[in-house]
């Protein structure tokens, strides 16, 4: 007896049969009571969205492992409209729980039974909350019922293979008993209902088994750790100002910043900067070299070592042209020669221009290179992010495709954040 039906696409090539249903409870979403008065979600509950997007921390179950979890997700998404800006918002979610900056589920349920004015969210059945109070004698923890979907966890009884004679008589008399009303009048008691009898208006979310393991596979792809060398263009185009007065490269910058604070330990980052100067070849310089961002190389963890790196950037632009090709090739040569097989190993290039080395290779010599020396058995993707409107987008399209990757063309430096988060979404 799974929590959910969609569990059962998860017994591979065994035969299952649903004989019925245990009990049913409601996913909702559990919080203080003043918690729910300092959201103004008293007189108008939100919907699957408002609760994720609400900036309140929400401490999601494992999703591989728990029905609470990935339903949870399943609604969020389905609130916000499915497709990619539905998933990059779940990506944000992911990457803050692997980052450590969203409690545990008991933290949270600590602070919503102690009603905690400042209570984490927790999506988590209303049986559960029943008995939590119950146990606590307490009603300082609350369930919020999302306006827009009804989700269910309804308790299937499957029987699992294909019994004959006595042994199928014998599954169909314990499916029987569970099933009866002795036996639903008993887990009322305990705070579940009635799976025979409609409870609510609502729209219930519908989730195939193929949705659940498309999100299963996504959420997987997310858990496997990024290794990154982050190069950042410097030439001095990047001093010219957005429409919001920041330069591009403070706009890059404060992405950057931004996107050291949420990816977990488990990532490994370096950075390398490049530019023509009037500084002999090679036209980068590697400023902070690959490692885990837990790592303390000097005393300092390796994250704090890329912040400082990335609020010099401004202060460190160079005159001249851009040294992109010659750039690119020797990055993803470099990543490759240290290629660790545990994670996804990508070349992230951030420029506001295009190739002005006239003594360095040619686009399409780079483009020859690339895939020549392409090992699918140390793979290095190249993503591309062009800045502003003097890119050559179409050469960094070129690029990303030849290496595996993909390219961005950011016509408001602003979104650099988001691209960031895509990025990680898109992995592969």
């Amino acid at each position: 007896i799974p929590s959910a039906s969609l569990w059962a696409a998860r017994a591979g090539s065994s035969h299952v049969q649903a004989l019925g249903s245990f009990a049913s409870t409601q996913l909702v979403v559990a919080t203080s009571r003043s918690s729910i008065d300092a959201l103004n979600w008293v007189a108008s509950a939100p919907s699957w969205a408002q609760v994720f997007l609400s900036g309140r921390p929400i401490s999601v179950q494992d999703p591989a492992s728990t029905s609470e979890g990935l339903l949870a997700l399943s609604a969020v998404r389905a609130s916000l409209g499915g497709g990619a800006d539905a998933d990059n918002a779940l990506v944000s979610g992911v990457i803050a729980a692997k980052r450590g900056s969203v409690p545990s589920s008991d933290v949270a349920m600590k602070a919503a039974a102690a009603n905690d004015p400042k209570s984490p969210l927790v999506p988590i059945s209303e049986q559960n909350i029943t008995t939590l109070n119950k146990d606590a004698k307490s009603n300082s923890m609350v369930a919020i019922y999302p306006t827009d979907q009804a989700v269910w966890l309804d308790y299937p009884i499957l029987q699992v293979g294909t019994p004959t004679g006595a042994q199928a008589a014998a599954v169909h008399a314990v499916a029987a008993v569970l099933a009866s009303p002795a036996s639903r009048a008993a887990v009322q008691k305990q705070g579940f209902r009635d799976p025979t009898t409609p409870h609510d208006s609502r729209k219930a979310l519908e989730l195939s088994s193929a949705d659940a393991q498309s999100l299963l596979g996504r959420l997987s792809t997310l858990a496997k750790p990024s290794r990154m060398l982050v190069t950042v263009d410097v030439s001095l185009s990047m001093s010219s100002n957005t429409s919001g007065g920041e330069t591009r490269i403070e706009l890059a910058r404060d992405a950057l910043n931004s996107a050291m604070t949420l990816v977990p330990d488990s990532y490994a980052v370096g950075e390398r900067t490049f530019a023509d100067a009037p500084n002999p070849k090679p036209p980068f310089i590697d400023t902070v070299p690959v490692a885990k961002l837990a790592s303390l190389p000097d005393g300092k963890s390796q994250r704090q070592t890329l912040m400082e790196a990335n609020n010099a950037l401004p202060g460190h632009l160079i005159g001249g042209g851009t040294g992109l090709y010659e750039t690119a090739l020797d990055s993803v040569r470099t990543l490759r020669a240290s290629y660790d097989p545990t994670a996804v190993n990508a070349v992230v290039l951030i420029t506001d221009g295009q190739n002005e080395d006239s003594e360095g290779i040619t686009l399409a010599g780079l483009l020859q290179t690339i895939k020549a020396e392409a090992d699918p058995t140390r793979p290095v993707i190249m993503v591309t992010i062009g800045i502003g409107p003097e890119v050559d987008n179409d050469a960094l399209k070129q690029m990303a495709e030849a290496a595996g990757g993909y390219s961005y063309a950011v016509k408001d430096p602003r979104d650099l954040q988001k691209v960031l988060f895509d990025m990680v979404r898109r992995r592969k």
